[in-house]
């Protein structure tokens, strides 16, 4: 046999045309046709959402897990914003701590009459002078035209407010409000959005966080919410934010109807533990 003919039966029919890939090769790849020293490309993840409002981009209205402590602090928060770019401070913040829509004074027309004290320590009834009414109805016109005045600044800061909480509502978030319906006015997201009404809209959110579309608190819920309570720690966390943080999911077991007087056996557990 030729040297040739040799080389040939060596190789045999086991020879591999260029470019083929040996078995052990392709099992090396594995799942992904990746093999053995081959990276593979990074994975692209979704981007986490952030608020609109500049300064608020942590501030998130979401339905995800730890919702009631998040409402808490998101409250604080958007009362701090408030407080800082609106232009009526005190009283948009009460509105956001309260969840109170504002109204200005209920102001009754002066009386034509008023008591007087007389020397014996009684009490009579007199006609006001009309001067003195005159002025009387001159102030009371006054106050009631700066109610009106302010009833529209507060009615302008009323609209921002509801744009910067919509904004920080996840796209989940905004699917549930649309569902929403108020289980004391049957009231929807189409009135709640008509009006622009922030305090609706931070009722529905709150509800929606709570898991109180309807009212009854599961006992899962409840153990959960104990379970936060029992759980939370530093963990390299400033220790004003863990504070902080700590008494929201305090506050938030205490919005679900878990009484006070379960927090004292919690804190000497914790206390004892080194928690």
């Amino acid at each position: 046999m030729s040297q040739t003919a040799k080389t040939t039966g060596a190789a045999g029919g086991n020879a591999k045309p260029d470019g083929a890939t040996s078995g052990a090769a392709t099992a090396n790849k594995g799942r992904g046709g990746y093999g053995r020293g081959h990276s593979r490309p990074p994975r692209t993840s979704k981007a986490a959402f952030k608020g609109a409002t500049e300064g608020l981009e942590a501030l998130i209205y979401d339905d995800g897990p730890g919702s009631e402590s998040k409402f808490v602090r998101n409250q604080e928060s958007l009362a701090e914003h408030a407080a800082r770019e609106l232009d009526n401070p005190e009283i948009m913040t009460q509105v956001v701590k309260e969840l109170k829509a504002w109204a200005p004074p209920n102001r009754t027309v002066p009386s034509r009459t008023e008591k007087v004290t007389q020397p014996d320590g009684s009490e009579k009834e007199v006609t006001v002078d009309d001067d003195l009414y005159k002025l009387y109805i001159s102030l009371h016109l006054e106050d009631v035209k700066e109610d009106r005045k302010l009833a529209k600044r507060v009615a302008k800061d009323m609209g921002r407010l509801y744009g910067i909480i919509i904004g920080q509502c996840t796209d989940p978030m905004r699917s549930r409000l649309e569902q929403y319906v108020d289980e004391n006015t049957n009231e929807g997201w189409d009135v709640i959005s008509s009006k622009l009404d922030p305090v609706a809209l931070l009722r529905a959110i709150k509800c929606i966080m709570y898991g109180r579309e309807k009212r009854d608190y599961t006992a899962l819920a409840i153990l959960g919410q104990l379970k936060a309570v029992t759980n939370a720690r530093q963990n390299g966390t400033p220790i004003d934010e863990y504070h902080k943080n700590f008494r929201s999911t305090v506050e938030a077991a205490k919005a679900i109807g878990i009484p006070n007087f379960v927090f004292g056996p919690i804190k000497e557990l914790r206390r004892s533990t080194g928690i």
